[in-house]
């Protein structure tokens, strides 16, 4: 059984240790820390979806929603405007989520 888990961090590589019920230390893995880069956030997944639902809510708005419904899709008025709130709810979401992934960087590197 495992009585305790211990994160250390080193300047570029940090350790998950395990403490067994023994008392034996082992080394379970070991990963580079991820260092956030100036474009870091264009990797979150989250800003392209807002993105493309942007794009869609602006074509909808210029040619009709009849250009972005889904074929069988319920017809629904100014559909467009739902693919734009749509985007603002992404981009939130990528926004809390890009920075709880910059606030945990500087947790594991105790730069808080």
């Amino acid at each position: 059984m495992v009585r305790e888990e211990q994160l250390t961090s080193e300047p570029e590589y940090f350790r998950i240790n395990l403490h067994l019920m023994c008392g034996t230390l082992f080394t379970v893995s070991e990963k580079k820390v991820q260092v956030p880069t100036k474009n870091s956030w264009m990797k979150n997944t989250y800003f392209w979806i807002a993105g493309i639902l942007f794009i869609l809510g602006l074509i909808g708005l210029i040619w009709g929603d009849g250009v972005i419904r889904d074929p069988g899709q319920r017809h629904e008025n100014k559909l467009w405007a739902i693919y734009l709130i749509a985007s603002l709810v992404m981009f939130i979401n990528g926004y809390i989520s890009h920075k709880l992934w910059l606030k945990q960087f500087d947790h594991l590197t105790g730069q808080e």
